[in-house]
């Protein structure tokens, strides 16, 4: 999994991830994560149209980001989802639980 800065301004962080978000790709967004989200940053835009698989464990570090943002008075947006990954988020509920768009 590769994780590219699209943009970044004083609150918003605006990336796209590349791969899968299955069990390694999950400890390569949680080390690459940190560093990433500096003190003042609040909200985050994950474009993850160059991604074909989530697996429940890498729901899980989107749900726990989302949550971290949240402390925070921001949010978690996820956008350009591939059909299979939205379907698999809509069957697990995550949908009402996260923040979800299409572009």
């Amino acid at each position: 999994m590769k994780i590219q800065i699209i943009t970044e301004d004083s609150k918003t962080l605006k990336i796209s991830i590349y791969g899968r978000l299955d069990l390694m790709g999950r400890q390569e967004f949680e080390k690459a994560f940190p560093p990433l989200l500096k003190e003042d940053i609040q909200n985050v835009v994950i474009d993850l149209s160059n991604v074909d698989f989530v697996a429940s464990i890498g729901m899980r570090s989107l749900v726990s980001l989302a949550k971290d943002l949240s402390a925070k008075n921001g949010e978690l947006v996820l956008t350009n989802l591939q059909e299979n990954v939205y379907d698999t988020f809509i069957t697990t509920g995550l949908d009402k639980i996260l923040k979800i768009e299409d572009n």
